[in-house]
């Protein structure tokens, strides 16, 4: 099944880097500088990360202990 970007209209390839937007649950925890979100339930939207407009963090938050 072929995929494209919201954005550009191209199809998506292997090894492509995406912006993702998911559907999730933010749960607060006893942290002052960490956060936990729930397993995403849905994918809304999916860019290339090159059509993506939004900020991008040198470093990505890490997500399941991995960074």
């Amino acid at each position: 099944m072929e995929k494209f970007c919201m954005v550009c209209d191209m199809p998506f390839k292997d090894g492509d880097r995406l912006a993702a937007v998911m559907l999730s649950t933010f749960k607060e925890i006893e942290s002052d500088v960490h956060y936990a979100i729930t397993t995403p339930t849905q994918c809304i939207e999916i860019v290339h990360l090159g059509c993506y407009d939004g900020p991008i963090p040198d470093e990505p938050p890490q997500i399941g202990g991995i960074n």
